[in-house]
């Protein structure tokens, strides 16, 4: 495949996450991810052991009965940017980039990028199925990134 051929599609949206970016980062990596991603975000990783949240991660999820490697590029708190790359089988690779910037004390603004290519003609629709939903992830992610952090603040001792 020459790279003209490849289908490349770039997906963006942005939340407001209300916790300190400190606090909002931690959201962010493979792992924290657990804490409002919903039942089936269940990373399996292959580094670190035990696992943790930092560049270099190396971690498996399914997708549909699809296996996806993941890698995690960048970790980075003080930037507040964090990139993951995805091979999905031999269809797609995905960049998702994640950058926090603090809007007030309590409240951070997170910009989500996706880049999705194709490895084969015949994932160019898959492609384009996922770039399209990557878009609208925005309302769903702040919600249940809501709902954790309410959560976690109400189990806190007073």
């Amino acid at each position: 495949m020459t790279e003209s051929s490849a289908l490349r599609i770039r997906s963006e949206f942005a939340i407001t996450v209300h916790a300190p970016p400190e606090a909002a980062f931690a959201l962010f990596g493979g792992y924290g991810e657990r804490a409002w991603a919903g039942k089936d975000w269940d990373p399996q990783f292959l580094r670190p052991s035990p696992p943790e949240d930092r560049a270099g991660a190396v971690f498996l999820m399914p997708l549909a009965g699809r296996e996806r490697l993941w890698l995690t590029t960048r970790f980075d708190r003080a930037r507040g940017h964090v990139r993951h790359v995805y091979l999905l089988e031999d269809s797609s690779v995905c960049v998702i980039d994640v950058r926090l910037v603090a809007k007030a004390p309590e409240e951070t603004r997170v910009s989500v990028a996706y880049e999705r290519t194709s490895l084969r003609p015949e994932a160019d629709d898959d492609v384009r199925r996922l770039a399209a939903a990557d878009a609208e992830q925005g309302p769903e992610w702040e919600a249940a990134i809501a709902a954790a952090l309410s959560t976690a603040r109400a189990a806190k001792p007073a």
